[in-house]
């Protein structure tokens, strides 16, 4: 016999089951980002309904503990999705016990609707509780319309499942009618079912705001290296122009090359892409939190230092050229990596732009090449300031007028 129970439940089998296949689809070939475990807690939910709903053609003991333990292993799979959305451990110890927990628990007391609603909805509500806590507790991490939309879904099904123990501990009304009477059966059929596509429309803004924002990330780097690339460096340049002009502070900017590029070197052959690695990691062991480094060109690192004057700057250079000297030859007593590096420090003034910067820096290191090498080069020269020299030395001295 066909009842009103049955129909709501199989519906909302079929309903959690085609979203469980399209975030699926969605997902097959991505990361591992959590589409695909809240797919199966979809997945998971469904066959809690479709079990439920065809609960005549089961065994009580069936219908009763597998459509509990299915709901929980559920609800602990949206907290698995959650945590690996935000590239967080796997809780395993919130995630794998619940569902076994409520299965002994309702073991002895399947056949006692009242009191096994009472026991399913208690352990259910408890974990729903637990999801949104640990949401919340990452709510500055994320963005807040999905955050908003998965907590408000939580949130829904947190109170179907505390009405449903309540209504079993009480009795009230009758426990029985809580699969017969229809006012009490379909708004809390449709109010949960309405609570799991709200808080899986939540998870999907969350998941598209999270993809956005790795694009955005992968777009700012370099694939080699994992430093800046080439645009994203140059608008950082921009950035701290415009900040110098506006504080008057000095800053400085170092470009880099290696010396030893590609040539054969001791039976042992120096590629581009090693030479760039070995200056990324000499840099970056060297340098503030503030300084950015990026990647300019095939093998040259264009290296921003704020509120830095051009003595501190070359201080710097020096320091990387002599941390490069210092690394263990290459077989035949080769040095496995010498430098060559351009300086521009001092204060800014207005008009003054990045691309002046860049062509001083990159001067400078032409000239440091020109000098054979394994040598640091400062200027004080923009287009502006015709009258300024340059002086080289593989520990350059520099002109009081520079701060």
């Amino acid at each position: 016999m066909v009842t009103v129970w049955s129909v709501l439940m199989l519906a909302s089998a079929v309903v959690a089951l085609t979203l469980a296949t399209g975030l699926t689809v969605a997902a097959w070939g991505g990361r591992r980002d959590g589409l695909r475990t809240w797919a199966l807690a979809l997945a998971l939910q469904a066959l809690a309904c479709g079990l439920l709903g065809w609960r005549a053609q089961w065994p009580v003991l069936w219908v009763t503990v597998g459509g509990g333990m299915l709901a929980s292993g559920a609800l602990a799979c949206v907290l698995a999705a959650i945590a690996r959305q935000q590239e967080q451990p796997m809780p395993w110890g919130a995630v794998v016990p619940p569902p076994l927990l409520l299965g002994l628990v309702l073991l002895p007391w399947h056949a006692d609707l009242g009191l096994a609603a009472a026991l399913a909805g208690t352990v259910l509500a408890g974990q729903c509780a637990w999801v949104l806590w640990n949401l919340l507790e990452r709510r500055f991490a994320l963005p807040e319309r999905g955050t908003v939309l998965v907590a408000t879904g939580l949130g829904g099904l947190m109170a179907t499942h505390t009405a449903l123990a309540v209504a079993g501990l009480a009795g009230l009304p009758d426990p029985q009618s809580l699969l017969t009477d229809p006012m009490v059966l379909i708004p809390g059929v449709l109010f949960a079912l309405a609570s799991w596509l709200v808080a899986t429309v939540g998870f999907v803004l969350l998941h598209s705001h999270q993809g956005r924002r790795r694009s955005q990330v992968l777009a700012a780097l370099d694939e080699t290296t994992g430093i800046a690339n080439r645009r994203s460096i140059i608008a950082a340049l921009d950035r701290d122009v415009a900040r110098a002009i506006r504080t008057r502070l000095p800053m400085a900017v170092l470009m880099l090359e290696p010396d030893l590029l590609g040539e054969d070197t001791g039976g042992a052959r120096q590629d581009g892409e090693s030479l760039l690695c070995s200056m990324v990691e000499l840099v970056q062991n060297r340098i503030r939190s503030q300084d950015i480094v990026g990647r300019y060109g095939a093998c040259e690192l264009l290296l921003v230092l704020p509120d830095t004057s051009a003595q501190g700057a070359a201080r710097l250079a020096e320091q990387l050229c002599d941390a490069a000297r210092d690394l263990p030859p290459l077989p035949g007593g080769t040095p496995a990596l010498t430098l060559s590096v351009g300086v521009f420090g001092g204060r800014l003034e207005p008009g003054d732009s990045w691309d002046q910067l860049i062509h001083a820096a990159d001067q400078a290191l032409e000239q440091a090449r020109q000098y054979g090498g394994n040598r640091v080069h400062t200027t004080a020269t923009l287009g502006r300031m015709a009258h300024a020299g340059m002086m080289t030395s593989s520990h350059a001295t520099f002109p009081t007028s520079l701060h």
